[in-house]
Order: structure tokens, then C-alpha cells, then sequence
């Protein structure tokens, strides 16, 4: 039997981190008991902070290198409009 790309031990940090991500879908917020719920919402506001902080080291990385070129954009934040769905204000942030 193939194993799931996603968890397999050569699958890449962010498929792994994506996969663990994608287990919270068995959760139902409101099955749980206060403090449960309350420890759920402080965990998932860690793992958005922790994905945001992440995500703009890549994009001031991607911008650093010229990156929108590749899809012919003007500039990062035209194309984190465009291809990331952001709004201006996000997508300048």
C-alpha cells in the first residue's frame, strides 16, 4: 500500500504542517466544554500567528528577489493581490 504524500517522512515541512493542520476538521468547537473550547481558540490563534509570521519571511524574500516578475505582476503586492486573494491593505502589510 502507498503511503499518503502528505505524511510520508520525505513529504515537506509545510505538506506535514498542512496535514496536521487539516486534523482540526474533527473537531467541533461546540461539542467542547469552556476551558476546552477556550485552550482550542488560544491554539489555533498560536498556529495563525505562527503561519503569518512565517508566510511574510517567504514573501519578504520572494519580494527581495523580484519574484512577481514570474508571473509578469508590476510588483509583490500586485501579485499577492492577484494570486493570494488578499486585499490592498493585507497585501501590503
Amino acid at each position: 500500500m502507498a503511503e499518503d504524500p502528505e505524511t510520508a517522512p520525505e513529504a515537506s515541512p509545510l505538506a506535514r504542517a498542512c496535514a496536521a493542520v487539516l486534523a482540526y476538521d474533527g473537531i467541533d468547537p461546540a461539542t467542547l466544554s469552556e476551558a476546552a473550547l477556550a485552550d482550542h481558540v488560544l491554539a489555533v490563534a498560536e498556529l495563525r500567528s505562527l503561519a503569518e509570521a512565517r508566510a511574510w519571511a517567504a514573501v519578504r524574500a520572494f519580494d527581495a528577489r523580484g519574484g512577481a516578475a514570474v508571473d509578469a505582476a508590476v510588483s509583490t503586492r500586485s501579485w499577492l493581490r492577484h494570486r493570494c486573494q488578499l486585499t490592498g491593505a493585507d497585501a501590503g502589510a
